[in-house]
């Protein structure tokens, strides 16, 4: 079982790095690069507020046709074409406004976003970055987010990939994990057992699996 577990876990980590590989090579695209070097004006609090309201519509044609009329957003429909778990890849200005995107949806501004704040820490680094597990409000999709930061010729941050990745394909890192005839995997967050991939569908992001108060002791090491 502990050999298991390692293979898994060096399985998921390599599918996690893959994704990252794929966006760090999204941001070496000279039009993507060409497109943040100069951002537009951010615009005002109403303005966002705004314009956000008319891209979750689909309301402003002129605002759908600059994040999607694009170069950059042609090659990331491409990219989403070929790698179908990508459900939706956008390319974030330094401002955290999205200049670029594979499909309208989404949020059209960032910039209060965890990953966000965290690439424009003063104190750190920006560093690829990947988000828990989420279900979007009347969808079935669960998905997790992962980003890649993009920088410029001098090494300077100027935006970020991101890309929200259907949380279904994990489970292909799961699938052949087999022990004995019966046996199947299960990922599990370990803060609370929450099921986050498993064969069983109904499952997923809705119930913790049994047992796993006992099984939280045994990992850090207090009696069962």
């Amino acid at each position: 079982l502990e050999q298991r577990a390692v293979q898994t876990k060096l399985g998921l980590e390599q599918y996690l790095a893959a994704q990252s590989a794929t966006l760090h090579l999204v941001t070496l695209d000279p039009a993507l690069q060409k497109a943040l070097a100069a951002p537009a004006r951010l615009p005002s609090e109403a303005e966002t507020a705004q314009l956000e309201r008319a891209w979750a519509a689909g309301s402003d044609p002129a605002l759908t046709a600059m994040v999607l009329g694009t170069p950059p957003a042609t090659r990331l429909r491409a990219l989403v074409s070929v790698r179908p778990a990508f459900r939706q890849v956008q390319v974030v200005d330094r401002y955290g406004r999205t200049i670029a995107a594979s499909a309208r949806g989404g949020r059209l501004f960032h910039k209060d976003a965890g990953w966000f704040k965290l690439m424009t820490n003063p104190e750190a680094d920006p560093e690829p970055h990947v988000g828990d597990l989420q279900q979007p409000r009347g969808s079935n999709l669960i998905l997790f987010e992962t980003v890649y930061p993009v920088r410029d010729r001098d090494g300077a941050w100027v935006g970020a990939v991101r890309a929200l990745v259907d949380a279904n394909d994990l489970y292909t890192i799961l699938a052949p994990v087999r022990v004995g005839r019966t046996g199947h995997a299960v990922l599990l967050r370990a803060t609370d057992g929450l099921v986050l991939a498993s064969d069983e569908s109904e499952r997923i992001m809705k119930v913790a699996y049994p047992g796993f108060d006992s099984l939280r002791a045994a990992i850090e090491g207090f009696p069962i």
